[in-house]
C-alpha cells in the first residue's frame, strides 16, 4: 500500500512540475526562445564539430573489431582489469569525450565484446571532455587561451585514467581471471562490406549527435528561465547552470570570472 501511495504522489508531483514548466514557457516565451537559440548555436558551433566526427569513427571501430596487440591487451588487464576490447573504448572516450565513451561502451556490450559489468566500469574511464572541446571551445573561444585549455585537458584526462585504474578493485569476482586471448573479440558472423559499415556508422552517429543536441537545447531553455529568479540570485546563475547543462554553464562560469580550478570542477561535474 505504501508503495502504491508513493507512486501516486510521485506521479502527481511530476505532473505538477510539468504543468508549472509549461506555464513558464508560455508566459515567458521570449526568454525561453532565447535560451533555445543559444542552445542551437552552441550545438552548431561547438557540439557537432567537436563530437560528430568522433561518433562516426567510434562506430567504425566497433564494427571493424580491431584487436590490440596481445602484449598491450595483457598490460591493460594487469593495470585496469579490462579485456583487450576495452582499449579502443578508452582511447575513443579520451579523444571524443564522455558522450563518445559511453556510446562505445554500450555498443561493445551490445555486440558481446564486453560484459555488462565491464561496460559499466569502462564508463569510469570516460568522465572527461574531449580535446577538441576543451582546447577549441573552452580554451580558445571562452577563455581566450589555448594554454588554459591544455591545462584543463591534462587535468581531466589524468583524473579519468586515475579513476578507472583505482576502481579496478570493483571488478567482479568472476572477472578477476584474465580472459583467454581473443575470447572477447570473436567475430559476430561474416564481416560486412566496408560501404555498409560506413553507412551504419554515419547513421548511428547522426542519431547520437541529434540526441545530444536535443538535450543541450532543452537544458539551455531551462537555464534561460533561471533569469526569473530574484536579482540578488543572478550572480549565482552561472554556477546553477552547471547543474543543468555543462556547455552553457562553463561559458557562464568563464564570464563570471571564476578561477580555472572552478571551471575544471564545473566541467568535471558535467562529465
Amino acid at each position: 500500500m505504501r508503495f502504491k501511495i508513493g507512486n501516486w504522489l510521485l506521479h502527481w508531483l511530476i505532473m505538477g512540475i510539468c504543468l508549472g514548466l509549461a506555464a513558464l514557457l508560455a508566459v515567458h516565451s521570449p526568454l525561453a526562445s532565447q535560451g533555445a537559440r543559444q542552445g542551437l548555436a552552441l550545438c552548431g558551433q561547438v557540439i557537432i564539430p567537436s563530437m560528430y566526427p568522433f561518433f562516426v569513427l567510434g562506430g567504425l571501430f566497433t564494427q571493424l573489431e580491431l584487436r590490440p596487440a596481445r602484449r598491450r591487451g595483457a598490460l591493460l588487464w594487469a593495470v585496469m582489469r579490462q579485456p583487450p576490447a576495452a582499449l579502443w573504448g578508452i582511447a575513443l572516450g579520451l579523444l571524443g569525450g564522455y558522450p563518445m565513451g559511453v556510446k562505445i561502451a554500450a555498443q561493445m556490450m551490445e555486440r558481446g565484446l564486453l560484459s555488462k559489468p565491464q561496460a559499466q566500469r569502462l564508463q569510469l574511464f570516460c568522465v572527461n571532455a574531449g580535446p577538441a572541446y576543451l582546447l577549441g571551445a573552452v580554451g580558445a573561444a571562452c577563455i581566450g587561451s589555448r594554454r588554459a585549455g591544455l591545462i584543463l585537458l591534462v587535468s581531466m584526462t589524468a583524473s579519468a585514467l586515475a579513476l578507472g585504474v583505482l576502481t579496478r578493485v570493483l571488478a567482479h569476482a568472476d572477472e578477476r581471471q584474465e580472459p583467454e586471448a581473443g575470447s572477447q573479440m570473436r567475430a559476430q558472423g561474416e564481416p560486412k562490406p566496408i560501404d555498409q559499415m560506413i553507412l551504419a556508422a554515419v547513421t548511428q552517429a547522426t542519431g547520437a549527435i541529434l540526441g545530444v543536441c536535443a538535450w543541450v537545447v532543452l537544458f539551455s531553455t531551462l537555464c534561460a528561465l533561471l533569469r526569473l529568479l530574484p536579482t540578488a540570485v543572478w550572480p549565482a546563475i552561472p554556477f546553477l547552470n552547471v547543474f543543468l547543462e555543462v556547455s552553457t554553464g562553463a561559458a557562464g562560469v568563464v564570464r563570471a570570472g571564476a578561477a580555472l580550478p572552478v571551471l575544471c570542477a564545473a566541467l568535471g561535474w558535467g562529465a
